[in-house]
């Protein structure tokens, strides 16, 4: 367990009724990314017949495809990519009491 998530949230991993306790988690996640590599092996025919059906575009980029300035697609990446991290920022600066935490829990 790293301390960093807990020190970002301001509960303290003492304070857990299920600290420790990770079995449920990681079968869930175990029998998630089964489920999934299953999906992808059943649906991988199909996906193959639709790209080749939708023929080869080469070496194609999105400025290429959309006929707009590859700077335009820059800049629009990065103002995605600063608002993301200002978002993500924002988000972690709120540190949530564990009493507040526990209530928010019970209601739900």
């Amino acid at each position: 367990m790293s301390g960093w998530s807990s020190a970002r949230t301001g509960i303290r991993l003492a304070d857990s009724p299920s600290c420790g306790e990770g079995r449920g988690d990681a079968i869930l996640a175990v029998a998630g990314m089964l489920f999934g590599a299953g999906v992808f092996v059943a649906a991988y025919g199909e996906r193959q017949r639709l790209s080749q059906a939708l023929g080869s575009w080469g070496k194609a980029t999105l400025p290429e495809v959309t006929h707009a300035s590859p700077w335009l697609w820059l800049s629009a990446l990065a103002l995605a990519m600063a608002t993301g991290f200002y978002l993500l920022e924002r988000a972690q600066k709120r540190p949530v009491p564990f009493s507040e935490f526990r209530k928010r829990r019970v209601e739900t």
